[in-house]
């Protein structure tokens, strides 16, 4: 804790879960500006925080499955899955951990791009009282 008070002070901090974390929501009141996490394969998933955890929520790209063995259109639809599952609140689209860079296909990097820019247009066409 007295690492995370000092980084506090940072214009932006982030706070890294990694694999399964015994006690998920100990992290939810953590002095940091977003927390991320390998919700696709280590948990807990977006749906499930989304409602209580504090920090901005930095999760929904599974870099050890999709990212680097799933086709662009997979890819796509984690990306969309991982909106949905935030029930409107606020997501940085991220991996879960790291990767091997020149183990991921650039299609799918370049898939996971246009499905933000897709979703974030789509958002921006929106108007109040929309679903």
């Amino acid at each position: 804790m007295k690492i995370l008070a000092a980084s506090a002070q940072g214009s932006f901090n982030l706070l890294h879960v990694c694999g399964k974390a015994l006690d998920f929501g100990r992290f939810a009141a953590y002095p940091v500006h977003a927390i991320n996490w390998a919700d696709r394969y280590a948990g807990p998933a977006i749906a499930d925080v989304a409602g209580w955890i504090r920090p901005a929520l930095c999760a929904g790209l599974d870099s050890l499955g999709t990212m680097v063995s799933g086709s662009p259109q997979d890819c796509a639809q984690q990306v969309a899955d991982a909106l949905r599952q935030s029930g409107g609140r606020p997501v940085l689209l991220a991996p879960g951990c790291t990767f091997d860079p020149d183990a991921l296909p650039l299609a799918n990097l370049h898939a996971i791009r246009q499905a933000v820019a897709a979703q974030s247009a789509s958002g921006r066409r929106r108007t109040a009282g929309d679903p």
